[in-house]
């Protein structure tokens, strides 16, 4: 599903990429970049130090997260399975996480996703007498007998 965003992001970046590719190349001189050694194309530019880029994955996990179960209470469970896939991309052994993304799947008729991570978020609780409490594994478990019947 293509949203309004997406396709003004897009077109911004098909805009700019005449203008970004008269600067690729050598800094001209006399013009340090921080993010440069030499040279602003893709290939010359090194990634920042530290924990920033850390930082910032987090942080989109987080926004994923929010995302997702913002969708989900809201019933849009297409929506919800997108932003809590992609947050497992980053935690995948968060059983909370899986057992999310597996109850959006399973409502919006995704029963092979929904069944992936149901039994996940089941074998990552009982593994490590994880977070989900015990109403929740046992709804997972009543979503995952239904999910197998399809």
């Amino acid at each position: 599903m293509i949203t309004r965003p997406l396709i003004l992001g897009v077109a911004a970046l098909t805009l700019a990429a005449p203008v970004s590719a008269q600067f690729a190349g050598p800094n001209p001189p006399g013009i340090q970049s921080p993010g440069c050694a030499g040279d602003c194309s893709p290939a010359g530019f090194s990634a920042p130090s530290g924990n920033w880029s850390q930082n910032a994955r987090a942080y989109i996990t987080e926004r994923r997260i929010r995302s997702g179960v913002t969708a989900f209470r809201a019933k849009n469970y297409d929506r919800a399975a997108h932003y809590l896939t992609l947050a497992l991309e980053d935690r995948p052994e968060e059983d909370r996480l899986n057992y999310l993304a597996g109850a959006a799947h399973y409502f919006d008729g995704e029963r092979a996703l929904a069944r992936e991570h149901l039994t996940r978020a089941l074998s990552q609780s009982s593994a490590r007498s994880g977070s989900l409490d015990q109403s929740q594994r046992a709804l997972a478990k009543r979503m995952l007998a239904d999910a197998s019947q399809d």
